[in-house]
């Protein structure tokens, strides 16, 4: 699986979009989540490491560039733990 491989987060972005519109990826939608925002992490410039650190403008400049990625995850297939 793309997902797996270890140049996973070189793919562009029109391939990575190909691959979320398919149904049948059979991972977690959680998973998918992880991996696409690995993608979208990678691809913005001087992320600091700690989420902690992070500001508002790079809170955007990821969801900048994702937002091609965005509307193809399935939020509504997250597990919600019950407590």
């Amino acid at each position: 699986m793309i997902f797996d491989s270890d140049d996973f987060t070189t793919i562009q972005e029109n391939a990575l979009v190909a691959l979320l519109k398919n149904d049948n990826l059979q991972m977690e939608e959680w998973e998918i989540w992880d991996k696409v925002i690995l993608w979208g992490k990678t691809k913005v410039s001087d992320l600091p490491s700690s989420l902690e650190e992070w500001t508002n403008e790079n809170f955007k400049s990821l969801k900048s560039t994702l937002q091609h990625c965005l509307p193809y995850i399935r939020y509504f297939k997250f597990l919600v733990k019950k407590s």
